[in-house]
């Protein structure tokens, strides 16, 4: 590949079910790694899950049903799972209104996402081909609890959560 050559790859999973050989594929939008699984939403209300030691296994999870600004999941403002210091958020936001950011962390003893107000000393970078980090905002020298994003061209967009501007 060359240097500076932008690549795009779709990870996908397919279920099989062996009564009557019914196949389902989907397509993973992002994936983080918590603790020796992969973790990606799949709907509003289930996380997949990878683990590939001892042997691969994909299981999934139900999860308490998130409210999204639309019906359907798929086509909802874009969403994408970050890890940071081993938890699993989910970040959702309208592309057009930075205002509409919510952020989201995975309770897993309740199995719900639950609503975050702040980052506190991290900050999440998320981008075009879902693409999720997050860091310590003191080590770089950033604000704390900023959410960069980038979705089109070079244009970066900063949100601080619970900022109305």
């Amino acid at each position: 590949m060359a240097m500076g050559k932008e690549e795009e790859y779709q990870m996908m999973c397919m279920a099989l079910q062996n009564e009557n050989r019914h196949y389902e594929r989907f397509k993973i939008q992002s994936i983080v790694a918590i603790d020796e699984k992969f973790y990606f939403d799949i709907s509003a209300s289930e996380l997949g899950v990878i683990k590939l030691n001892p042997n691969p296994t994909f299981t999934t999870i139900q999860v308490k049903t998130l409210k999204v600004s639309r019906n359907c999941w798929e086509l909802a403002f874009p969403h994408l799972v970050v890890e940071s210091r081993g938890r699993l958020y989910l970040v959702v936001y309208d592309r057009h209104c930075i205002r509409d950011m919510c952020l989201f962390k995975m309770d897993f003893s309740r199995l719900e996402w639950c609503s975050v107000d702040r980052l506190y000393d991290q900050i999440f970078f998320v981008g075009k081909l879902h693409f999720t980090a997050s860091y310590c905002a003191r080590q770089l020298g950033l604000k704390q609890g900023n959410i960069y994003y980038q979705e089109v061209a070079e244009t970066m967009y900063v949100s601080f959560l619970g900022d109305e501007t």
